[in-house]
């Protein structure tokens, strides 16, 4: 009965694949917030805003964030979207016989500052192949952004599996862009 509960929390999830709403912020009416996006009650309070501009854009419609009249020095203003987890399902056939695999993750990241970001992501797996193994795995992460060119990243991760056991993993990432860019003119 509970793997039954298992498959179908599982199909749900797979059938259920939402795709991110009105991307280009082309459905609402001009002055007002885009149709499937919000600006967080945080920084509403703090007098943030945003709305549908259609003066100054290359196509169509597009968002202006509207800052606060007296805003800190470490606030900056949002416009968020909520995009639920995903779920997957791998069908394999070989050697005349079939085998379907499920797994999920969710992945969930915040904006602290305007260089700060906290992230966690939560894998749920099935082996590929072979013996009948699960696996999850948590993941933590610091971001630093010195520039839009250059940030910093350390990640820790725990991973579990019923055949394998434990284990755990710290990792450092650093990246960074140099030279031109083709969407900038030099």
């Amino acid at each position: 009965m509970r793997h039954i509960l298992v498959l179908f929390a599982l199909a749900t999830v797979v059938l259920a694949q939402v795709k991110p709403a009105n991307p280009g912020f082309e459905e609402g009416e001009p002055g007002s917030v885009p149709t499937g996006w919000f600006v967080p009650q945080m920084l509403k309070a703090a007098g943030f805003d945003a709305k549908i501009v259609d003066q100054g854009c290359r196509t169509g419609h597009c968002a202006m964030i509207t800052p606060a009249a007296n805003p800190s020095a470490d606030m900056f203003g949002n416009l968020m979207q909520n995009v639920p987890a995903e779920g997957y399902r791998l069908h394999a056939t070989e050697l005349d016989t079939t085998t379907n695999r499920y797994g999920t993750f969710v992945d969930l990241n915040a904006k602290l500052t305007r260089r700060w970001v906290l992230g966690t992501r939560y894998d749920w797996v099935e082996a590929p192949r072979g013996p009948s193994d699960t696996e999850w795995r948590l993941t933590p992460s610091v971001t630093w952004w010195e520039s839009e060119f250059v940030f910093l990243r350390l990640e820790g991760e725990h991973r579990n599996s019923d055949l394998a056991g434990s284990h755990n993993m710290l990792s450092l990432q650093a990246v960074w862009a140099m030279g031109p860019h083709k969407h900038e003119t030099y």
